[in-house]
Formats: structure tokens, sequence, C-alpha cells
């Protein structure tokens, strides 16, 4: 009996290797659901595209017939009006040279590297900074650099002399002129004392 129970058993369809109806289910409906995304991107994108050449045919019939008589109301007004001479605009290619190596590459590649040339140029000066900072700092914690800071301070203090006896000499000269102008004010004020004093003594006398 189990002889012939193993004889009617397919080859190929044992016990572990049966599907089920649910796993073919499946299987056809995620096919058929990204049958479905993709047609519904492509339909998208056709839609898209036909939106944008009604948008250029429209822009191209404004640009050919424009309202030249009415003067502008606002901004809007203008932008939307100008707006569609885009359609007479001439893009020229991108233009391209040829390198030291013989390579043909783009403006833009060539600005890439000239950027990135630059940025090195850059790094190399910063990096000799640092390195002249550092030996500086430590010629200085070394106490090598004890005598020059020494010549600068004196050096400051005495520049610091001059323009504290600059400031005195500027003042007293001020004040010389203040005294000057003070002196000057007072014997102007007496001769004219002097005069008022002297002007009936000198009046005639009516007949």
């Amino acid at each position: 009996m189990q002889q012939q129970q193993q004889q009617l058993t397919p080859q190929g369809f044992g016990a572990g290797a049966a599907l089920s109806p649910m796993q073919g289910i499946g299987a056809s409906s995620s096919s058929s659901s990204s049958q479905a995304a993709a047609a519904t991107a492509a339909a998208a994108d056709a839609a898209r595209a036909r939106a944008a050449e009604q948008m250029a045919y429209e822009d191209a019939w404004k640009a050919c017939n424009p309202d030249f008589t009415t003067p502008f109301a606002s901004v809007e007004d203008a932008v939307t009006r100008l707006l569609p001479y885009h359609v007479f605009a001439d893009y020229d290619e991108e233009d391209t040279y040829i390198d030291d190596a013989g390579t043909e590459k783009s403006s833009a590649e060539r600005w890439d590297n000239d950027v990135g040339a630059t940025m090195t140029m850059q790094i190399a000066e910063f990096e000799k900074h640092v390195l002249t900072f550092n030996v500086m700092a430590r010629q200085r914690a070394e106490g090598t650099m004890r005598s020059e800071e020494q010549l600068l301070l004196e050096r400051a203090l005495i520049q610091d002399e001059f323009r504290v006896s600059d400031n005195v000499h500027l003042a007293h000269i001020q004040q010389q002129q203040q005294e000057a102008a003070r002196a000057s004010r007072l014997a102007l004020a007496q001769a004219q004392v002097q005069v008022a004093n002297a002007w009936p003594l000198v009046q005639p006398s009516n007949p």
C-alpha cells in the first residue's frame, strides 16, 4: 500500500516543495502593481511633457503678439508680459578647452581645477604661517627671543615718550596763543576806553 502511494506521488512535488495558491497570487499581484506604477509614471511624464509643450506654444504666441500699447501696471504685470520672450533666447553650448595634457575639458571643469589649485596654494601658505608661529612660540618658550622683545618694548616706550612730549609742546603753544589773544583783546578794549574818554574834550563848542 505504501509503495502504491509513493508511485502516485509526482516527481519534484514532495511535501516540502509544494506551492501554495497564496504564493502564486502574491507574485502575480506584485508584478501587476509594479506594471501599474510604471504605467502611472509614464503617464505623468507624458502629461508634464504635454504641459511644457503647451506652455512653450503659449509663450511663443505671446512673444509674437505683444501688447505694446498698454503700459505696465505693476512689477508683476511687467514680469508676466516680458517673461514669454525667453523663447527667443539663444543658449550657447558649453565652451570647451584643451589643457596642457591635450585633454578636452569644459569650462566648468576648468573652473573647478582653478579653484582646487587656489585652495591648494592657500593651504600651503597657511601651513607656512603655522610653522612660523610654532617656531616663534618655541623660541619664546626657550628664552631666545627675550632680547628682541626687550628691544621692541624699549622702542615702544621711546615712542610713547615722544608722543607725550609732542602733546605737551602743542599744549604750551596753544596756551601761548590764547594768552596773546587775551592780551590783544585787553589792549584793544583799553584803547577804546581811552578814545571814548577823550572824545568830549575834542568836540567843537557851539557858537
